[in-house]
């Protein structure tokens, strides 16, 4: 946790974290694919901290006390925690609750054949993970997007118990390639993974079941950031980075619905994580608020030398876009 130093307004950030602030994920929840065995065992475990299994995705759920709600990279788990200060004038957290995704999926062809399905893996131990996450006070709703499955609506309460359990009948939206038949053809200690691929496979190509019945129309995986652009009580407006195609998605959310309004494209700007609406007017170039977006793609900086020992390893940045502009150059489909 960091605060601005009250002295020194434009000054950098004071870390204000409790020494004995506790691990978020001292634990993990293992789902080993079925299509791709790893021979682990799945269910609980320690999770030390050198897998890298740490926090990732994060958002805030401000009101009459702060909450935050972080996800699990490489895992299927996102934890909700209370903010607390310490007598000393610190940040701590305690664990609220802890939701627990499905990542295989038991699913039927258009034929009605059965199926097991969980996305392909560029390596056995790294499962579905998410990155983009937000909460909608209005609605006391949170969206979660795991990359390669698709969007999920958690409508919260507090009679919820400290574990819950998410299926696919939360999965509100799912990516263009939920569900699809698949190859992972091995590349050394990883797997090149290819949806719907044509010919015949390469040898040892592992190739999944799979059907188009089940898969989304509009987001091409990975599903990264997503921002509220607005809510009243029963409707959500939500924009989607669909990072596959590097493409920027508006829907209407109504219960466990959701509606495709139209998408965009930013010029320069690609391969997008994060996003942020914030719905206020900010002088004439931003009339209906700012769209702040991270640009995978940024262009080369003049000096690519070591920083701090490290080889350059490729451009980022935020790229700050007028919302009206935005929308005016969305191809709208007609809201249903």
């Amino acid at each position: 946790f960091y605060r601005i130093a009250p002295a020194d307004p434009a000054g950098p950030l004071v870390d204000v974290t409790a020494p004995d602030v506790p691990r978020v994920f001292p634990d993990r929840y293992d789902q080993p694919s079925l299509v791709q065995p790893s021979g682990d065992a799945g269910g609980w475990r320690p999770n030390p901290v050198d897998d890298q299994n740490t926090a990732y995705g994060l958002a805030v759920a401000p009101g009459r006390a702060v909450e935050v709600f972080v996800s699990q990279r490489e895992r299927g788990l996102v934890r909700q925690l209370d903010v607390l200060s310490t007598p000393g004038g610190r940040l701590t957290y305690r664990l609220q609750r802890t939701f627990l995704f499905d990542t295989s999926f038991d699913l039927t062809d258009r034929k009605g054949q059965e199926y097991m399905w969980t996305p392909c893996r560029e390596a056995v131990e790294e499962e579905p993970q998410s990155e983009g996450l937000v909460f909608d006070r209005t609605n006391d709703t949170l969206y979660v997007a795991f990359e390669t499955i698709g969007l999920y609506r958690l409508p919260l309460g507090r009679q919820m118990p400290r574990l819950v359990r998410v299926g696919r009948d939360q999965l509100i939206e799912p990516v263009t390639t939920f569900g699809r038949s698949y190859r992972a053809t091995p590349d050394d200690d990883e797997f090149s993974c290819d949806y719907d691929a044509p010919g015949l496979p390469a040898p040892g190509t592992i190739v999944a079941p799979g059907s188009t019945r089940h898969a989304g129309r509009f987001l091409q995986a990975d599903l990264e950031g997503l921002s509220i652009v607005s809510s009243v009580p029963g409707r959500t407006v939500m924009l989607a980075s669909s990072q596959g195609d590097s493409s920027f998605h508006l829907y209407s959310l109504r219960h466990a619905t959701a509606t495709h309004l139209g998408a965009f494209l930013i010029d320069g700007v690609a391969e997008t994580d994060g996003v942020h609406y914030s719905p206020v007017p900010i002088g004439p170039a931003y009339p209906l608020g700012l769209l702040v977006v991270q640009n995978g793609q940024a262009p080369t900086p003049e000096d690519t030398g070591d920083v701090n020992g490290y080889a350059f390893d490729g451009a980022t940045q935020f790229t700050f876009v007028s919302f009206l502009d935005a929308i005016r150059g969305s191809c709208a489909e007609p809201a249903a």
